[in-house]
């Protein structure tokens, strides 16, 4: 026969197991591997170079949140999509640009998830021959967004030199 205190132990672990359970019955088993999530985030990255290359303000755009923030190297941070759309308007109608981008680390941690690389960017003004070659680096700070994908929340780029030095 049991003592009162092994019941309410034993009752208590019982109540304690199916409260586990019924936890783990509740969380996503849909939720993506880590790997997962760095597979889609380097799918999302292929694209990169594309739009800048095309000069498509709106694909460019589109690879941001709605409150997506731009450390753009000498310059104030551009904030929004609105003053995303400015800088790509102003910038895609001055010159011709080919981007090559590599990816050096991407680390996730739920919904969220950073990648840093360099990057290459071969620049033309348009109506010049000229072409120049800026090398840098940079930092992109990503969050899933409610359909799964990831889209840049946060961008920060630096040159690997001074503007104007090789």
């Amino acid at each position: 026969m049991r003592s009162d205190t092994q019941s309410v132990w034993c009752g208590s672990l019982f109540m304690l197991l199916g409260v586990v359970l019924f936890i783990a019955g509740c969380a996503r088993s849909d939720s993506p591997s880590r790997e997962e999530d760095i597979a889609a985030i380097e799918r999302f990255l292929e694209t990169a170079g594309e739009a800048v290359t095309q000069g498509d303000v709106e694909a460019e755009i589109n690879r941001f949140t709605d409150d997506g923030i731009y450390m753009w190297p000498d310059a104030p941070s551009i904030e929004g999509r609105e003053q995303l759309r400015a800088l790509f308007e102003r910038r895609f109608a001055m010159v011709e640009a080919r981007l090559e981008s590599k990816t050096d680390e991407i680390e996730v941690a739920g919904d969220w998830a950073f990648e840093r690389g360099t990057s290459v960017a071969y620049i033309r003004l348009q109506g010049q021959d000229h072409v120049d070659t800026v090398h840098s680096k940079y930092i992109n700070i990503l969050r899933r967004q409610p359909d799964g994908s990831w889209k840049i929340a946060r961008r920060i780029r630096n040159r690997d030199h001074p503007a104007g030095k090789p």
